[in-house]
């Protein structure tokens, strides 16, 4: 996978992840402990593509 193939699939799995955490996007509640490890997978994603588009 090319470089810029792997920022977008990464810029698109923040989005996909934002998109479950919105409020207007959710059909069911998720639980908290599941909200957490969303919110920490998705801080991860972001700080590897901020590295990654810094370099």
């Amino acid at each position: 996978m090319s470089s810029k193939e792997d920022l977008v699939k990464q810029a698109e799995d923040i989005h996909t992840g934002l998109k479950r955490l919105s409020l207007k996007n959710r059909k069911v509640v998720m639980p908290h402990h599941k909200e957490f490890e969303l919110i920490e997978e998705l801080e991860e994603l972001s700080i590897d593509l901020i590295n990654k588009l810094k370099a």
